[in-house]
């Protein structure tokens, strides 16, 4: 959507401001809302005055979780297209709202946010009156139109790469057992997460959140999904122990204060690495993790 785009798909230059208000329907009270957008050229997000995140470029949306009020949510954008001369312009956004009882509703950007062709100083606030701006206006169907946004990648290891200590020498390392840790810090006020997590080793390992056993593997053609709720941040710490597939006897943790709690036994050849792939979404955005640095 635009506010001033021409008939030919064409805007001038600048900056626009938009806004939604959302109202919660039938006495359902909003939970969180989990939001994609993007923008031709540049875009920055407010939910209810707070700064969601700012999104550069029109190739690519990434997703954000954010908490909601009771009744009454605001949706404010600073959408920026760029250039000297008119060109196509649009601001894409989706979300789906879950309310507190676990039903769930759309919300998109169509023809019923308004819109400003300067942007006003404040106008992002829960209080700010918008009654006096313009309906926006559709410049085409997502997939449809010349602006082609992404939405949220399927959680895959494309991003990650393999990694091991620096011992390796042609590919191999000595045998051994050893640790990696990758420790995540939240943005400011963003205490809680959950993670749906990609990994494997060559060969055998255990992995852990903020010392809380979460699985194990013992081959590495076989990646293991992990879906790991309710992280206590603001500080998150990701650890795996791994084992060359020539130790016999892989020791299984419950968590990281717990004796051994069993063993797992097999032979083979020394370790390639290990392979990891995150998708961390806390309760007000979401860090994408491309891989894990040695």
């Amino acid at each position: 959507m635009d506010l001033d785009a021409r008939v030919d798909g064409k805007a001038p230059p600048g900056s626009r401001a938009f806004r939604k208000n959302s109202i919660a329907p039938d006495r359902r009270e909003p939970a969180f809302a989990t939001i994609a957008f993007g923008a031709d050229d540049a875009a920055t997000l407010w939910v209810n005055g707070e700064p969601v995140a700012t999104e550069i470029g029109w190739g690519h949306a990434r997703c954000f979780c954010v908490l909601l009020r009771p009744h009454l949510n605001v949706f404010a954008v600073n959408a920026t297209n760029n250039g000297n001369v008119n060109n196509a312009a649009g601001f894409l956004f989706t979300a789906i709202i879950t309310y507190m009882d676990g039903t769930m509703s759309s919300l998109v950007s169509d023809t019923t946010w308004r819109g400003q062709s300067n942007v006003p100083g404040g106008f992002h606030g829960l209080s700010y009156d918008d009654s006096s701006w313009m309906p926006v206006k559709s410049t085409g169907e997502y997939a449809t139109d010349a602006i082609a946004i992404a939405g949220r990648d399927d959680l895959s290891f494309a991003p990650a790469r393999w990694i091991w200590t620096g011992e390796l020498n042609d590919g191999r390392a000595p045998p051994g057992a050893r640790a990696f840790r990758l420790t995540v810090n939240l943005p400011p006020k963003h205490t809680l997460a959950s993670a749906t997590i990609l990994v494997t080793a060559d060969d055998y390992y255990s992995f852990y959140v903020n010392g809380r056993f979460v699985g194990s593997g013992i081959q590495y053609m076989a990646a293991q999904r992990f879906e790991v709720d309710d992280i206590q941040g603001p500080r998150i710490v990701f650890a795996l122990y791994a084992l060359p597939p020539e130790i016999r006897h892989f020791p299984v943790y419950k968590d990281a204060q717990s004796p051994m709690i069993g063993s797992l036994m097999r032979a083979g050849r020394p370790t390639l690495g290990m392979l990891l792939h995150m998708d961390l979404s806390s309760q007000f955005s979401t860090i994408r993790i491309g891989h894990m640095q040695q």
